[in-house]
């Protein structure tokens, strides 16, 4: 039986979830299908209560045009309501705390969990932090992996000679949405410092997102630090090649997504042979290799930070290491290494009732 992906976040839109519903589709071919993307009323676009009730609206208009039996995939929350309202059985897909940032958020969050036949979390921390008022057995996790298209890179052999004896600097990447919650400040106030120390050491930061103008502002008359966005695929993995680090450091904070859920973009660096600098936040240690990666604790400051970007940059060894355990690493982490959760999904999803609404 055919199932369908009920989505507004599907390539070419960027981000980790556009990725993970890409390769959660390639996964399952020719199982599962994507409505509205290339055929059928596509879904309405936009951010906000208006934009979400009408994309809420969409998924219950697509939900009863499908055959009735179908298997429905809610890949967000308000994508599920649609489906109740349809009073159609779907499985919910939950990527973080999206309804954080609302009155009760996280209490009606969870109402709508035990109105799916099957919740399915992308980290082990997603799934503890929401579903203490789930059914039980009612739930599972199904991890982001990499795609087969995604090339996986050989360790970083040419890093060459301690930063401090070399040309060019030490180059540190950090991709991701550019959100409060990621980190960014004190990235960049932790690279200002490593500068002033004298490490010659570049910054580079790809994405977009809310704070992208105050970011903008904030490193424009850093040198040593870009702010990009709009990279194609190809461009991306040039940056990845680039770097000598992936940094990224997370922290919780409140309102809308709140935490970090698995963070896809942890396994595309280890991919491409970087050792990796980040944070013990939410699914960060279930994404990250622990002999590919330095977690320091999520409240850390600049100058932690700081001495962290100090140590990979002298230690070349280090880096290697780091950099030979991250590709095994990501080798190990694809979507074909997902099947048998996948096909538990599957079939989770034939069997349920619904639990729509009673006239």
């Amino acid at each position: 039986m055919t199932a369908y992906l009920i989505t507004t976040n599907y390539p070419p839109i960027g981000g980790g979830v556009s990725r993970y519903n890409y390769g959660l589709v390639r996964a399952g071919a020719p199982r599962i299908k994507v409505p509205g993307w290339g055929q059928g009323e596509p879904p309405p676009v936009g951010e906000g209560i208006g934009a979400r009730i009408q994309q809420t609206l969409w998924a219950r208009r697509v939900s009863l045009s499908l055959p009735k039996g179908s298997r429905l995939l809610a890949s967000q929350p308000h994508l599920g309501v649609g489906c109740w309202l349809a009073r159609r059985p779907f499985v919910q897909f939950v990527h973080g705390g999206e309804w954080e940032n609302y009155p009760m958020g996280r209490f009606l969050f969870q109402a709508l969990l035990k109105r799916s036949q099957l919740s399915v979390f992308n980290s082990e921390a997603t799934l503890r932090r929401l579903t203490r008022a789930s059914r039980r057995g009612s739930h599972l996790v199904l991890k982001p992996g990499l795609s087969e298209v995604t090339p996986v890179g050989l360790p970083k052999g040419n890093i060459g000679e301690p930063v401090s004896q070399r040309e060019p600097s030490f180059r540190v990447l950090a991709v991701s949405r550019l959100s409060p919650r990621k980190g960014h400040k004190r990235l960049i106030s932790a690279v200002e410092k490593c500068h002033a120390s004298g490490l010659n050491i570049t910054l580079r930061i790809v994405g977009s997102g809310e704070i992208g103008v105050e970011l903008g502002a904030l490193v424009s008359n850093l040198k040593f630090v870009t702010l990009d966005s709009g990279l194609t695929d190809a461009e991306l993995q040039n940056a990845y090649d680039e770097a000598d680090v992936f940094a990224l450091l997370p922290e919780e904070i409140r309102g809308r997504e709140a935490w970090e859920g698995f963070g896809i973009v942890f396994l595309e660096a280890a991919a491409r042979g970087l050792p990796i600098l980040a944070t013990n936040s939410g699914g960060i240690p279930e994404a990250t290799c622990a002999d590919g990666a330095i977690l320091l604790s999520e409240t850390c400051g600049e100058q932690e930070i700081a001495e962290a970007l100090h140590r990979l940059a002298e230690d070349v060894e280090l880096r290697m290491q780091m950099s030979e355990a991250n590709i095994g690493w990501a080798k190990r982490n694809t979507w074909s290494a997902r099947a048998n959760q996948l096909d538990e999904i599957m079939t989770k999803a034939g069997g349920a009732v619904s639990h729509g609404p009673r006239r």
